[in-house]
């Protein structure tokens, strides 16, 4: 049925909070789940820096899912978060 599963996450434990929920139903549903980090509107050497500083974000999150076997994926998008999360 659901194939894939999208985690908007921003960095606060808020966000994260909703992670060891969706481990638990991502293996015995058989979905991919992907991490999507928004970097609001900024000027090109502000959002040069907070792609990177995402990027690695994201990659430490994935890399601690990935050991529970779980498929995980990553994106950074720039613009107004709701948009981008819809949007995606």
């Amino acid at each position: 049925m659901y194939k894939r599963v999208l985690v908007a996450v921003d960095g606060s434990e808020t966000a994260e909070a909703i992670l060891p929920f969706i481990l638990r139903i991502a293996g015995p549903l058989d979905l991919d789940i992907h991490l999507l980090r928004v970097n609001p509107p900024a000027p090109q050497e502000v959002l040069d820096a907070a792609q990177m500083v995402s990027e690695v974000y994201l990659a430490q999150l994935a890399r601690e899912i990935e050991t529970t076997g779980l498929r995980v994926k990553t994106a950074v998008r720039e613009g107004i978060p709701v948009d981008e999360i819809l949007a995606t």
